[in-house]
């Protein structure tokens, strides 16, 4: 792959490693999402720069609590330290489920900037 090419070749360089760590979109494949997007952030601690979002979706999803919240907080989003896994009150946001074949949405309360837990399952009938 290009950009693992250009990651390895170019390590002081922060868009190789944002593409790789964006375009690689599982989070089991040894965390190299995570690895590569947190080594983009560190070339470029900026807020809101996009690689400490990706870190924080693929932390979370890996269930790496340390780590998601300092990907969260690099990227600008203050959470309070957390026991983990840790669950905050971020209020409630709706959920596209199957926007494609029968668009619907769930609403939930979310409990940080990449998790939701659902309130409301909607019958089997209500997108027919």
């Amino acid at each position: 792959m290009a950009t693992a090419l250009l990651c390895s070749t170019t390590p002081l360089w922060n868009p190789p490693g944002s593409i790789s760590g964006s375009s690689t979109s599982s989070a089991t494949i040894g965390g190299t999402p995570l690895a590569c997007n947190l080594r983009a952030a560190e070339l470029n601690p900026a807020t809101e720069q996009p690689a400490w979002w990706n870190a924080g979706i693929a932390a979370t999803a890996l269930r790496e609590w340390p780590t998601a919240l300092k990907a969260w907080h690099g990227y600008g989003i203050e959470l309070p330290d957390a026991p983990t896994p840790f669950e905050y009150d971020l209020g409630i946001a709706p959920v596209r489920v199957n926007p494609v074949e029968k668009p619907e949405v769930v609403w939930g309360r979310r409990l940080d900037p990449a998790r939701i837990r659902i309130l409301n399952v909607p019958l089997p009938d209500s997108s027919s």
